[in-house]
């Protein structure tokens, strides 16, 4: 993830307070590597590695 889209993301995600868009909740990569490798058929689904 670029600098611009963290800041892009963390933008969002402080907006949820305000209550303008739905919750978000930000994962670092290793969380979300860690969630694929419990779903291997969703990984190749979606060409994800």
């Amino acid at each position: 993830m670029s600098a611009r889209q963290r800041a892009s993301a963390l933008l969002l995600a402080s907006r949820k307070n305000e209550r303008i868009l739905p919750a978000l909740e930000l994962w670092p990569d290793s969380h979300l590597e860690t969630l694929l490798s419990r779903r291997p058929s969703l990984a190749a689904q979606f060409g994800l590695r």
